[in-house]
């Protein structure tokens, strides 16, 4: 058994796609990483989300807070960011402001 510094709790870790595993895998013209051309209303160029399809959510229940619960979430880089589980099924992974994320 480790002790010390050594002994580090390994964090919980998933790992999203950024684009769709339809047709072969594509980021979607309206959403996801597009979503700053959806249309209904002009959007900044950095409004993006984390598509968390129906697959991902089902095998990682619990990973996430429920829908509209902020929390933070570490970048690669070390950053945290505040985001949440949104839109209908709690299908997408949202920074608030929303914009921050494609920043």
């Amino acid at each position: 058994m480790l002790s010390g510094p050594a002994a580090e709790k390994e964090e919980e870790r998933l790992v999203l796609p950024l684009f769709s595993s339809r047709n072969g895998g594509y980021v979607p013209e309206h959403s996801g990483l597009n979503q700053w051309n959806a249309v209904g209303r002009a959007r900044d160029y950095n409004e993006v989300y984390i598509p968390y399809n129906k697959a991902y959510r089902d095998t990682s229940k619990g990973f996430f807070p429920s829908r509209d619960t902020s929390f933070n979430l570490k970048l690669p880089d070390g950053k945290h960011m505040s985001t949440k589980v949104c839109q209908a099924d709690g299908k997408a992974i949202m920074s608030n402001p929303n914009k921050d994320l494609g920043e």
